[in-house]
């Protein structure tokens, strides 16, 4: 099954500057950038400057023309890296020291090492950033400052201190505080504080104490999950709410100085702690059972946690309108509860058991579904919708099955030769039934997908009468590898059984197949393209494509990247319309060296090409999305 979806779009450069990705833009309209200040192009529109976050030189140059993510001083910035002569940096730029020009005694000293930064381009970089462009003050610089040889002071005025209650500096700067980043790197930012924070000292002071400082909790801190006099957990082990250990959760409450403590309240209760404040009963949804009686089954796991568990949370829950939840919860761990009577009901009916309660559906038992369905309130005339499916798998009799679906996999209705056997990572049988319920893939128009898997399951399935064909002959080369991605890999004759389910011979990706992908597996009469990427005497192979640019007269610049040389080719022969001649010209040149092998090895297929057609704008795709199987 070929897998051609191919969705461009253009992305403002990932990752760049990542300091000044957080700043705050909200009326940015600078209507127009450039890279180079001297109007000419970049040198080198190919060039990945190790500071883009993986973008080249001309997709920062379109992004600066026509769509600035940025203020234009950072694409200053980046047209400097990417070779433009004579760049100017604005007269109220940073500096990574305060009291220089903005050179660094120790250039090559790695500052980010998440990014691999060094002091000689923090410098480069903070030469061409103001505090306007920054968003907020050059102090950000200053604190990478004193890493290379800057005689920096932190700003008394906004300065959170040092991590250290004592006041020196962290004994061990290579460990990592507790976002993960090195000890030395939230040290600076601590002093620094460029961002101008509310300085949280608990926090501080607890990262202090992972890079080896002797500190002590401060003064305002919620404390320890079972008081002032201990600071172990009964079950320190335990996991809570899937969220955290009850060490964890000890360690982040007795250092935190921001939270309202309630919060450790229930945490405390769930590790075991004694004598924990309890909000007023009246105020909350008290106990599982409805009649106030003890649960029945304390011990029993329902959904990851255990029934006393759900009973400690129902005494902390003080939503009201949550109350149901614990009800429904409350009737799996064997409360007699009464259901509310504008619940979905029973699954199968009131006068109907569960043919298998414990049988596994989705991550749960139809017995647990059962609950649910029975005190939900909430999907109202949506009952019969959201609980049909699970209906039909637990067995239930006389499910009403969706009309408007795709229907069973076998075309004939009859039964599944095989329902386990796999195809497509799945089983026949589980197709089937996303096949009866998918009332999108008629909508989207995928339904022959459902069909084609269908053939493969056994089913006496034919494709359309006006099914597109690959090749009306024998392709020469059945097993060659045509699309390999994300460990799907599949070969031209998949391909070709696959095409005739998914697309008519009307269909423009029809033609596109043809053309593209059946010259690649050697079909005789493979249709001309309208533009090959490939130069005469050389032919595509599957490999990752370079990035490259072109211009689209419908939607201009247009940057295509992340996709491998069969597709690149098989999109941009997917219509007639959008390019100018000489762009399948340029494109190839772009891609050919990577793209294009010389003609002489197995799988050059057949076919002819034309020179000089129309190439097809990847943008004309933005509305068609193909639904494949992963």
């Amino acid at each position: 099954m070929a897998h051609r979806i191919f969705l461009p779009f253009m992305l403002p450069a990932a990752a760049l500057l990542l300091r000044i990705v957080d700043a705050q833009f909200p009326d940015l309209d600078v209507g127009s950038c450039q890279l180079c200040q001297n109007g000419q192009s970049v040198p080198d529109p190919a060039f990945e400057p190790d500071e883009a976050g993986g973008s080249t030189c001309g997709e920062l140059e379109a992004e600066a023309r026509d769509g600035p993510y940025y203020p234009c001083p950072v694409y200053y910035y980046f047209g400097h890296l990417c070779g433009c002569q004579n760049q100017t940096p604005p007269n109220n730029a940073c500096k990574i020291c305060q009291d220089s020009g903005g050179t660094v005694a120790m250039p090559d000293v790695i500052v980010d090492a998440d990014t691999g930064q060094t002091c000689d381009s923090m410098a480069l970089e903070a030469a061409f950033i103001s505090e306007e462009t920054l968003g907020y003050s050059c102090g950000y610089y200053h604190q990478f400052g004193n890493m290379c040889g800057c005689s920096n002071v932190p700003p008394a005025e906004v300065s959170c201190g040092a991590m250290c209650d004592d006041g020196t500096a962290v004994p061990n700067p290579n460990d990592t505080a507790s976002d993960g980043r090195l000890c030395s790197v939230v040290e600076a930012e601590y002093l620094y504080n460029p961002y101008e924070v509310a300085c949280d000292a608990g926090q501080i002071s607890y990262d202090g104490l992972l890079c080896g400082c002797s500190n002590k909790p401060p003064e305002g801190v919620c404390g320890a999950l079972c008081g002032p006099d201990t600071d172990v957990v009964p079950e320190p082990d335990k996991v809570v709410l899937n969220y955290a250990t009850c060490s964890e959760l000890n360690d982040v409450a007795t250092w935190d100085s921001v939270s309202n403590c309630q919060v450790y309240d229930l945490y405390s209760a769930l590790c075991g702690c004694e004598n924990v404040e309890m909000p007023p009963p009246e105020t909350t949804c008290q106990t599982l059972c409805q009649d106030g009686s003890s649960i029945p089954n304390p011990d029993l796991i329902v959904q990851d946690q255990s029934c006393s568990e759900y009973e400690t949370m129902a005494k902390f829950e003080t939503q009201l309108e949550n109350c149901g939840y614990y009800d429904m919860l409350g009737a799996l761990c064997g409360c007699d509860n009464e259901a509310p009577t504008d619940g979905c009901g029973k699954l199968c009916g009131d006068d109907e058991a569960l043919p298998n309660p414990e049988l596994e559906v989705w991550g749960q038992t139809c017995r647990e579904w059962e609950a649910e369905s029975t005190f939900d309130v909430y999907s109202g005339e949506f009952c019969e919708d959201t609980y049909r499916e699970v209906k039909y798998l637990c067995g239930c009799d006389d499910v009403d099955l969706p009309t408007d679906g795709c229907g069973p996999i076998c075309s004939d209705g009859s039964s599944l030769p095989d329902p386990d056997l796999i195809v497509y990572n799945e089983t026949c049988s589980y197709w089937n039934l996303e096949s009866i319920f998918d009332v999108y893939g008629v909508q989207e128009d995928y339904c022959g997908d459902y069909v084609h898997v269908g053939d493969l399951c056994g089913c006496q399935n034919e494709p359309p009468e006006d099914g597109c064909l690959l090749c009306e002959e024998s392709l020469l080369y059945p097993d060659k590898i045509s699309y390999d991605l994300y460990d799907e890999v599949y070969t031209c004759e998949e391909d070709a059984n696959y095409i005739p389910f998914a697309y008519s011979r009307d269909d423009a990706e029809c033609a596109a197949m043809r053309s593209v992908v059946g010259d690649f597996c050697g079909c005789p009469s493979a249709p001309p393209k309208k533009c090959s990427i490939c130069p005469e005497g050389t032919k595509v192979q599957l490999v990752d494509s370079p990035s490259f640019t072109y211009t689209d007269s419908f939607a201009g610049t247009t940057i295509i990247e992340d996709e491998n040389c069969v597709d690149v080719e098989f999109v941009i022969n997917l219509g007639a319309e959008g390019l100018v001649d000489e762009e399948c010209a340029e494109i190839s040149a772009q891609i050919a060296p990577t793209c294009c092998i010389p003609d002489d090895t197995n799988g050059g297929g057949g076919g002819t090409t034309s020179s000089g057609g129309i190439c097809i704008s990847p943008s004309m795709m933005s509305g068609i999305v193909l639904v494949f199987f992963l």
